[in-house]
């Protein structure tokens, strides 16, 4: 039987002049309707089959958000969404690059886990030399409400370009490294479903607790910058990578097929 995979239906097809100015003064901008509302209930269908039951395991990190990484090299249906060309050509308008994919993940909140996900930038943890043309789109799968987990931003954080990776567990570790930002206004972004924000790697954010009684999941991709080079960090991205194809000598540049270039 020839299985049937759903079509990614944008609702959004070109990002405007404002939209791209925002995202450039700010490090991050909110799309409505990325995907069409039908859409997005098919892979929401997909997510909750592969989201962990057993999430809640005593594990700090996990208490506040189950990640699963590089799906679309394990799902033919997520596939569809993480190495879409149009959600891509977004990216590429904001960051002015061409892009290629780094990682995708599901990232899934338990219903009623309420712990928050802490601030932190994305770009530290990643092992690139220096750059800061990634960017993660991050689509909500239902309707996300500050109560469900939405997500929340510094603006302008993405200008700090130099800090050590921060402890997602620990309200206050982006502030110990950064202590300008411990009182700069930041701006929650409630979604709905098919909604999107895409940020910068640098841009700080944190996203609410699921006081909800339903899963939340939001579908990310990060894309990078066709020509990122690897800066030989550790990184479970590149280090399954490594044991599953082959070396990376530091400096090289990552286009390999576990990071298939999307965007002319």
């Amino acid at each position: 039987m020839i299985q049937i995979l759903p079509q990614v239906q944008m609702g959004t097809g070109s990002l405007s002049e404002e939209t791209i100015s925002s995202y450039q003064k700010n490090g991050f901008v909110k799309v409505p309707n990325l995907l069409q509302r039908e859409c997005v209930a098919e892979f929401r269908e997909e997510a909750i089959k592969m989201a962990p039951q057993n999430s809640i395991n005593g594990n700090p990190y996990e208490n506040r958000l189950a990640q699963q990484v590089n799906i679309w090299q394990k799902n033919d249906i997520m596939k569809a969404l993480s190495l879409s060309p149009d959600i891509a050509k977004l990216a590429s308008q904001l960051t002015g690059s061409p892009m290629r994919i780094w990682h995708d993940h599901l990232l899934s909140k338990a219903p009623n886990t309420g712990l928050p996900t802490e601030w932190h930038q994305d770009q530290p943890y990643w092992p690139f030399v220096k750059g800061n043309k990634t960017i993660s789109v991050w689509i909500a799968l239902q309707d996300t409400p500050v109560e469900k987990g939405c997500m929340s931003f510094i603006p302008q954080s993405h200008e700090l370009t130099e800090l050590e990776p921060q402890n997602l567990s620990d309200p206050n570790s982006l502030f110990e490294k950064a202590p300008q930002l411990e009182f700069q206004p930041s701006i929650a972004l409630p979604l709905k479903a098919g909604d999107a924000t895409f940020h910068n790697g640098f841009c700080a954010h944190r996203a609410f607790g699921n006081q909800t009684d339903d899963w939340r999941i939001a579908h990310v991709t990060i894309y990078m910058d066709a020509n990122t080079k690897y800066s030989g960090k550790r990184h479970v991205v590149t280090d399954n990578y490594i044991e599953d194809v082959g070396d990376i000598s530091e400096g090289e540049t990552l286009d390999k097929e576990w990071f298939p270039l999307l965007t002319p």
